[in-house]
């Protein structure tokens, strides 16, 4: 269909597909079917307008996908860099209090890093459209809730409601980002 009505078309599919490691793969038209596998296939076609219009509206809303992916990297980031610049602002946002000493170095490299990774991690995958990094990522929160529910049930920490829930919230949202980019490529 597009060969002779819409080259433009094709031309940015093969981008958007090669942009994240994908190909075209076309097959031949014909009117012959031979199977019942055929005719079901053929029976799922949709006409030539529908078709282009599903890919427009699919190139088009790739980057909106992508940003909405990206979007728990900024308070990560900004976590971090509140970790180096104002620590004990970062501290006390997380319901902490500054230790100091030999524990204010690992509170603040360990706390620093996790942060830090987290928001790589979502970039990186929302920009290089990796999936990997989203199950990461995904690990990670995953852990944290994990062991801050070990952290309430055999060693006294309170409950930390709030902070549970955003990580499992951030695992589900790792894991769709994951899922979409398996879909698309």
């Amino acid at each position: 269909d597009w060969n002779q009505n819409d080259k433009e078309l094709k031309i940015e599919v093969i981008k958007a597909l090669e942009s994240y490691g994908g190909k075209l793969v076309e097959t031949m038209k014909s009117d012959k079917v031979f199977s019942a596998k055929d005719r079901f296939l053929r029976s799922q076609q949709v006409n030539s307008i529908n078709r282009v219009s599903s890919l427009r509206r699919m190139i088009g809303c790739k980057n909106i996908v992508r940003l909405i992916m990206a979007l728990p990297a900024i308070p990560m980031a900004l976590t971090t860099i509140n970790f180096v610049i104002n620590p004990s602002k970062a501290a006390e946002a997380l319901g902490m209090e500054l230790l100091t000493g030999i524990g204010l170095s690992t509170q603040l490299g360990d706390f620093g890093a996790f942060f830090a990774v987290a928001a790589f991690l979502i970039g990186a995958g929302s920009f290089f459209m990796k999936t990997e990094y989203f199950k990461i990522a995904a690990l990670l929160f995953g852990s944290a809730a994990l062991f801050r529910t070990i952290a309430w049930a055999l060693n006294g920490a309170d409950f930390a409601t709030s902070l549970i829930i955003s990580e499992v919230v951030l695992v589900v949202w790792m894991l769709l980002s994951a899922e979409y980019i398996k879909r698309v490529s």
